[in-house]
């Protein structure tokens, strides 16, 4: 079986750790439990009337993918109005069994050594780190991707560009610290995406995602070797 298959075939069903691990505040608590740095969180409920503060910050929905919605606020400000998103329909069930609702976190800056922000992400299949993928902020569509040994390998298909890092993020190794101190204490018989930040202060915790990159994009070769460890093991 493909890896793509079984991220597919895991978006029709709703397990409840798994909901309470892809909602993004209930997911920061699961981070915060077992040691892991993460953003604080200034608030969460189902709506912001008025919230103000000099601190940098973002709002966020808990239950939206990939910035959707995402609001920034480098240098703090005001926000009056801002609502949960409706119940979503269409999306992995996972996702459309969290309760919605707003939040206001933190919001992190780089490590004056990489001057971008870098937004790590690590696959593990069965508590094994399996590829590790590094966005290039200024080029969203531009994907570093490594193995456990930070070695750069093909792992997504033709519709994403491969690049090859000049620098590895400053915080990268405590990253993977961190991401397999998680892995190893909710996902060790499953499959889990964990996201972390390189930033000012450290290694963050970002967020787990449960149905990674929906199951497309992976390139042949991973597809098919990633499947058969992860039902082999």
């Amino acid at each position: 079986m493909k890896l793509s298959e079984l991220i597919k075939e895991r978006q029709k069903y709703a397990d409840p750790f798994l909901v309470r691990a892809e909602d993004k505040i209930s997911g920061v608590q699961l981070a915060k439990d077992a040691g892991v740095p993460t953003p604080e969180i200034f608030f969460s409920g189902d709506s912001i009337t008025n919230f103000s503060t000099d601190t940098p910050f973002v709002v966020k929905h808990n239950n939206l993918s990939s910035s959707v919605g995402v609001q920034y606020f480098p240098t703090g400000g005001t926000v009056c109005n801002f609502n949960k998103s409706p119940t979503l329909s269409g999306e992995p069930s996972v996702m459309q069994n969290i309760v919605p609702k707003v939040m206001i976190e933190e919001m992190v800056f780089p490590h004056p050594n990489d001057k971008v922000l870098y937004d790590i992400k690590f696959l593990f299949l069965k508590n094994k780190l399996w590829s590790i993928l590094v966005t290039d902020p200024n080029n969203r569509k531009v994907k570093y991707t490594m193995d456990e040994n930070l070695q750069p390998v093909k792992f997504f298909n033709d519709n994403w560009i491969f690049g090859t890092l000049t620098k590895l993020p400053h915080h990268i190794h405590d990253c993977i610290k961190y991401a397999k101190i998680l892995s190893e204490k909710y996902f060790h018989d499953t499959f889990i995406r964990i996201d972390f930040y390189s930033t000012s202060r450290g290694a963050v915790f970002g967020e787990f995602t449960t149905n990674p990159w929906g199951g497309d994009h992976i390139c042949y070769d991973q597809n098919i070797a990633a499947g058969k460890y992860f039902m082999s093991n």
